[in-house]
């Protein structure tokens, strides 16, 4: 909300406008007057401030960032005449004068570019006081070091209020957070210099206006903003009630004691938090050695209290929340809540889409009657013969009998022969070896009708089961992107708070995904200081309280992403030989950690040797990698890979088995699936388990979205796993890899692999290719 105030007629700027609460006036016709009145009012009592007893500079320095217009003018004649009535005539025309040229300036400059810039207000506010202020000082000699140091704090006032006042006066609203800081900042300063203002307005040549109206502002912001905002309110205040009054250090002390104490009972009754505040404000007022000011004091908080007990709740309440630091909302959260639903949506419209077009594919033409074989067969043979009344009319019962008897005959043997039909029916049909062929003809085409049929059905079945699994990654990124988990403010400002003490400006992100994992993003230009550290991140994870790591390829000049380290570690060892006679394995095997902390063992093996089989298991895996780096869960992507599969061209992309290992680094949990696959062993506990497989490889399985064999174990630190392809071992020969795993002892799984290997060739030879993973869980050091 904003006021205007008439005559600010620069481009850059809008016709001058002062936050609310300073003033609340009706944007109507009648504004203008009002602004132009308003204007003249700040003009007056700004010029008026003193600073330790001489004039301070606020009044030029609003008229240089009011420029030139009506409202200019009448500014200039508020602060000439303040300046007259505050300091006489000899003071008073000196500062007059730099007022005029501040004007002035601004109206014959007022097409140059440089004017509607920032620094326009305070250098020709500090130029307009050094030409009236400090050359009269050295006209008259009157210089010294302590005076031009005085001056000179003076000059720095007067071109930072510029520049404050300039900021409250411009019509765009804040775009940044930092931006807001600085108009609320420019704001306290402005109320901050009229209270200095009127604060040598007396009432009885003892009760200060200025110092009242302090206490009252005073007693709304630590009523509504509790201790830390009363506290500040009060030192801002008191600093600027001592400054005017030059008596030391008084009542900094005495408003901000006030507004600390009795902002702890800000959200108790009105009158309770009233006797607080008074008992605290009178308790450090007396405690000051300054008597002669404590009646005078004692009257103010009276006059405060009154008034605050007469201004009606709700402007007390509006007041409060304006000059209240403003908290973060809920729009990061929001958006994810909306994204989810929208995502969700999109899940819902693809498994109604599965569902429809399932129920239409299932309901295929019924090609299966034999009936139709023989009524063709008819119309091609028997409508030339001349017995066809005979047949088919007059004796279609009869008929109809011996069809149905070949029938059963066709069904058992697959094909029709003369011989089936009875002699008497073989005696009158002229047409039978002509007839049975057709027949014949007809059954084969019905057979490849049907193959083709039950092809196309089964490539539909898989295309739609398809969107019903988009649908469950939709919905899974849904549920993820809803999950109770979220940024955490605190510890994002804990950790800027750290880089800030080790010299870089950076932006941070700290959240937790779905799962839990605790991630951590930040942002900045220039990070070396902290990559420098040796120990940087035990030190961020001090910061946090949370051990952290980083990823593969996390760290960037502007960028670095950080992740909760897992518990759990796991070591792993790869050994393979290829089949004898082949230049290229047809196995392939790879592990990797995903960003949710779960490693992910693969091995594939593909069928036949040679180039064939390697081109079958290289796509194999690739393809289940990028689904499980992506986020697919396991269960799922292994089910999108069968169906894939079932797609394939089996003469460009070859079958090939899946052995799946998935373990959450955080809770060992460990999941197996197979498709095809060998068994595979794993040592826990001192006890040896064989898990074994009963589904083909992918592709293979005629029922589309086949799941793969699942197997759910806990693997505690020291368990070992040995995934390796059925070259390898088998199902039922396995006495010797049960020895070795036994006899090992599972302190390198490079080793452990190898032996496995070596052990396998000496028992079956290289007649196959042959590819073992030894995979220990072990803790995190």
């Amino acid at each position: 909300m904003h006021v205007k105030i008439a005559g600010h007629d620069q481009p850059v700027r809008a016709p001058g406008a002062l936050p609310s609460p300073i003033g609340l006036l009706p944007a109507s016709e009648n504004a203008k007057w009002v602004g132009m009145l308003v204007s003249f009012a700040l003009g007056l009592i700004l010029s008026t401030a003193h600073i330790a007893g001489s004039p301070a500079p606020f009044g030029l320095a609003f008229l240089a960032a009011m420029g030139y217009g009506s409202g200019g003018a009448l500014c200039l004649v508020g602060c000439a005449l303040g300046y007259f009535a505050a300091f006489g005539v000899a003071t008073g025309t000196q500062l007059a004068a730099g007022c005029c040229l501040t004007f002035l300036t601004a109206y014959f400059l007022r097409s140059h570019p440089f004017v509607q810039t920032r620094w326009y207000p305070p250098a020709v506010s500090a130029a307009a006081y050094i030409l009236t202020r400090l050359v009269l000082y050295l006209l008259t000699g009157g210089l010294s070091l302590l005076l031009v140091s005085r001056m000179a704090l003076f000059l720095l006032l007067c071109a930072a209020s510029a520049y404050g006042f300039d900021d409250l006066l411009r019509a765009q609203e804040p775009r940044t957070v930092n931006a807001e800081i600085c108009r609320n900042v420019s704001t306290v300063f402005l109320l901050a210099c009229l209270l200095m203002g009127v604060n040598n307005l007396l009432l009885f040549d003892t009760l200060s206006v200025g110092r009242a109206l302090s206490v009252l502002i005073l007693i709304i912001l630590s009523g509504t903003g509790g201790a830390l905002c009363g506290a500040s309110a009060g030192l801002i205040l008191g600093i600027a009630m001592d400054v005017a009054a030059g008596a030391g250090v008084l009542f900094s002390v005495v408003y901000a004691a006030a507004g600390l104490l009795s902002g702890q009972f800000c959200k108790h009754r009105r009158g309770f938090y009233l006797l607080i505040f008074a008992a605290a404000y009178l308790l450090a007022l007396f405690c000051i050695p300054l008597p002669e000011l404590r009646i005078g004091a004692g009257a103010e908080l009276v006059l405060g209290v009154g008034a605050y007990l007469v201004i009606p709740k709700k402007f007390v309440v509006a007041v409060g929340a304006f000059l209240q630091p403003l908290r973060g909302g809920s729009g990061e959260s929001g958006l994810r809540r909306y994204v989810a639903a929208r995502v969700g949506g999109v899940a819902h419209a693809y498994q109604q889409l599965h569902d429809t077009a399932s129920q239409a594919a299932s309901a295929a033409e019924n090609d299966a009657d034999v009936a139709k074989v023989f009524d063709r067969a008819a119309d091609r043979v028997c409508c030339r013969c001349k017995l066809q009344q005979e047949c088919w009319t007059r004796r279609a019962l009869d008929t109809l009998n011996i069809m149905n008897d070949v029938t059963r005959r066709i069904q058992a043997r697959g094909r029709l022969l003369p011989e089936d039909f009875p002699p008497y029916f073989r005696d009158r049909c002229v047409h039978l070896h002509e007839y049975t062929e057709v027949v014949n003809g007809e059954l084969r085409l019905r057979a490849y009708r049907q193959r083709m049929q039950e092809t196309l059905q089964e490539n539909r079945t898989v295309l739609w089961e398809q969107y019903a699994d988009f649908a469950q990654v939709l919905t899974n990124v849904s549920r993820e992107l809803d999950s109770s988990y979220g940024a955490d403010p605190l510890a994002e400002q804990r950790l800027i708070r750290y880089l800030r003490t080790i010299g870089v400006e950076a932006d941070a992100a700290v959240f937790r995904e779905s799962t839990g994992r605790l991630r951590v993003t930040i942002d900045s230009r220039y990070l070396r200081p902290l990559l420098e550290l040796p120990d940087y991140l035990d030190k961020l994870s001090a910061t946090l309280g949370v051990r952290l790591c980083m990823p593969e390829n996390a760290a960037r000049d502007d960028s670095l992403l950080l992740l909760e380290a897992e518990p759990l570690a796991v070591s792993v060892g790869i050994a393979s030989m290829r089949k004898k006679g082949e230049t290229v394995s047809g196995d392939r095997g790879t592990y990797f950690k995903t960003d949710v902390g779960q490693l992910c063992v693969i091995l594939s093996d593909g069928m036949g040797c040679g180039e064939t089989a390697a081109d079958g298991s290289i796509s194999t895996v690739g393809m289940l990698e990028e689904f499980l780096r992506s986020g697919v869960s396991p269960a799922l992507a292994m089910k999108l890979l069968n169906s894939a599969m079932l797609l394939r061209d089996g003469e460009n992309w070859g079958y090939a088995t899946v052995d799946l290992m998935c373990m959450n680094l955080f809770t060992g949990e460990a999941d197996f699936y197979k498709y095809g696959a060998a068994p595979t062993y794993v040592k826990s506990g001192g006890a040896l388990k064989k898990l074994r497989c009963t589904s083909f490889a992918p592709g293979l399985e005629q029922e589309s979205g086949k799941a793969p064999d699942e197997l759910h174990m806990h693997l505690k630190p020291g368990s070992v796993a040995v995934i390796a392809s059925d070259g390898v071992v088998s199902d039922g020969h396995d006495a010797w890899l049960r020895r070795l795993l036994s006899d090992s002892d599972d302190s390198d799984m490079k080793t452990l692999a190898g032996s496995v290997v070596r052990a396998a060739i000496r028992e079956y030879g290289r007649s196959d290719d042959m590819t073992a993973l030894a995979v220990k869980v072990e803790v995190r050091s």
